[in-house]
């Protein structure tokens, strides 16, 4: 009995199938390369998500503090518009405000040092006479330029609830 080997024509045949499959992993690997070089890690992505919201929802709470402080400036802004139609007061309280508007070169993260553009969209006072209730919708908006070039943007809305009561005086007795 002899001991087993293979013809010339059976190596050849299976050095050829080396080949092709050594191909086949080649184009797969340069195409595995090419996808996770034009996708971005899931940290990075994180982190500009975080860093909008971030931005925006801080200038959500900066407008409520300023409502808060400037209440009676904004509901007579406000019925301005209401009764006459001129925005412009209630713009100035609130949109236009140049407290609401932030170009923030110092938010940098780790990963981009792009400044971020942060402002509140709108501010809309929501009312329902019969229940007495108010709402306060204020939409602020973060922009900035990624790594690659693209715009990323993040949109918060905060609804807050309030309600408006006439303070009634205490009832005082002069000394007489």
């Amino acid at each position: 009995m002899k001991g087993f080997s293979l013809n010339n024509k059976r190596r050849a045949s299976a050095v050829a199938v080396a080949i092709v499959f050594a191909a086949i992993l080649l184009q797969l690997a340069l195409a595995y390369v090419y996808i996770t070089s034009q996708t971005k890690p899931q940290t990075v992505q994180i982190d500009e998500s975080i860093r909008l919201e971030c931005e925006a929802r801080s200038l959500t709470e900066l407008a409520l503090l300023k409502f808060f402080l400037f209440t009676s400036d904004y509901y007579a802004a406000w019925e301005t518009g209401v009764h006459h139609g001129d925005w412009t007061h209630s713009n100035k309280f609130s949109v236009d405000a140049p407290e609401f508007k932030i170009v923030s070169s110092a938010s940098n993260s780790s990963f981009n040092t792009t400044p971020v553009n942060a402002w509140i969209a709108t501010m809309t006072l929501l009312t329902d006479s019969r229940y007495n209730e108010e709402a306060l919708q204020i939409v602020a908006t973060a922009k900035y330029t990624d790594q690659m070039n693209r715009p990323v943007s993040k949109q918060i809305t905060g609804i807050y609830s309030l309600s408006r009561e006439v303070n009634s005086l205490p009832d005082v007795e002069m000394a007489q």
